[in-house]
């Protein structure tokens, strides 16, 4: 089964399109997105894996901001 609606050029998957420049960064004022996606649907276990994603996040959004300042 193939799809048409991938690019050919595997390099050309992790470009961004011509419209790049629609997105617009969240407000400073908003929520993180952990909590604007609301409650996990894991059952709770003896891992903390919500407080686990919280801290990927946080270093994703600071290495992001090093970037492009």
């Amino acid at each position: 089964m193939t799809n048409d609606n991938l690019p050919t050029d595997r390099d050309g998957f992790f470009r961004a399109g011509a419209d790049i420049d629609a997105l617009q960064p969240p407000s400073p004022d908003a929520p993180p997105a952990l909590q604007r996606l609301g409650a996990a649907p894991f059952p709770k276990g003896k891992f903390p894996f919500l407080g686990f994603l919280a801290t990927v996040y946080e270093h994703v959004a600071a290495h992001a901001q090093g970037r492009v300042k």
